[in-house]
């Protein structure tokens, strides 16, 4: 089984980008990823301008203003068509509110982890497409590796052609069973009446042409009670987490239950939860009693998240 998602805008040869630091700095061992992260953008044809201060204040990139004020740069230069970020950590919640209220131009923002906030925050901005993808400063986007390439060549195609790569999802509860069976069902109908190939190859998963949303699940629950609190509603929530003990992860689930976020849901989707488990705990099992009875599908997918991959997806486009 497999989910996708796409788009139309598109980057070509020549575009002007920005790499930006709206969050924490660069650990003392990645130095030399930013570096990394600018020359390979200007291998793919691109012209990087960089609004990545690194003037460490404790553990941010910069101080607020600094920050702030490269974010605004980068989100109202007409000429700049996508943002990327050199890494998550912690900060993007001390500086969405100076985020300047105009319209943007249009532009893709990918990153994840803590830019889950920028993400979130600038949802409701038509012509930002967001991408949960690869923070660019970091070993598992820049790792000789292959993860590493993976995420890199699956990022450069979203972004060059708009086709986004396929994510691998396990069924966790009855319903997303249920859903499986029927999508496999339809898929050998529709393969039988094409007279397809006798090898069956792994299809697309549709989930109801449902719009994404989601990211890092602690992030997520931080902008309830905000302006920017998530909108699930009919929609296909996708979430990923890393170092959080099991007995975290159901209360901030919890959380977003009794915050009524998971009330009209589509379909939930957990990627990569690393670390997550203890050595008492699978922290699936704990997902399969807590969704056993939800009305909607439960997926896995080790495709997206903190760990070695990080395949992209696009908020709010239906699944294809």
């Amino acid at each position: 089984m497999a989910i996708t998602a796409g788009g139309h805008f598109r980057l070509k040869t020549g575009d002007a980008v920005a790499l930006i630091a709206p969050a924490s700095g660069q650990k003392s061992h990645e130095t030399g990823y930013l570096n990394e992260a600018v020359e390979l953008l200007t291998s793919w044809g691109l012209v990087v301008k960089i609004f990545a201060a690194q003037q460490p204040t404790h553990y941010l990139a910069a101080n607020d203003d600094t920050r702030a004020t490269q974010l605004n740069a980068a989100l109202t230069d007409p000429t700049i068509k996508a943002i990327f970020v050199t890494r998550g950590g912690y900060g993007c919640a001390r500086i969405v509110d100076a985020i300047t209220p105009v319209s943007f131009g249009e532009k893709w923002l990918v990153g994840f982890s803590d830019i889950t906030t920028l993400q979130l925050c600038l949802a409701t901005h038509s012509n930002i497409h967001r991408i949960h993808g690869p923070n660019l400063a970091t070993a598992q986007f820049l790792a000789p590796t292959q993860a590493a390439e993976t995420n890199r060549q699956q990022l450069y195609h979203a972004l060059f052609t708009g086709e986004f790569p396929k994510l691998t999802l396990e069924p966790l509860n009855a319903a997303a069973q249920k859903h499986a069976q029927k999508h496999a069902q339809k898929h050998a109908q529709k393969h039988a009446q094409k007279h397809a190939q006798t090898q069956t190859q792994t299809q697309p998963l549709n989930l109801s042409t449902a719009p994404l949303t989601g990211g890092c699940l602690s992030i997520v629950v931080t902008t309830l009670g905000t302006p920017f609190a998530i909108d699930t509603t009919n929609k296909i929530l996708m979430l990923e987490e890393t170092n959080e003990p099991p007995f975290r992860i159901d209360r901030m689930l919890t959380h977003l239950a009794l915050a009524g976020k998971l009330t009209n849901l589509q379909g939930l989707v957990f990627g990569e939860m690393q670390a997550c488990h203890s050595p008492q705990i699978d922290l699936f099992d704990i997902l399969k009693a807590q969704f056993t009875d939800a009305h909607f599908p439960v997926y896995c997918s080790p495709d997206f998240g903190h760990g070695a991959r990080n395949l992209c997806w696009r908020y709010d486009t239906g699944v294809a």
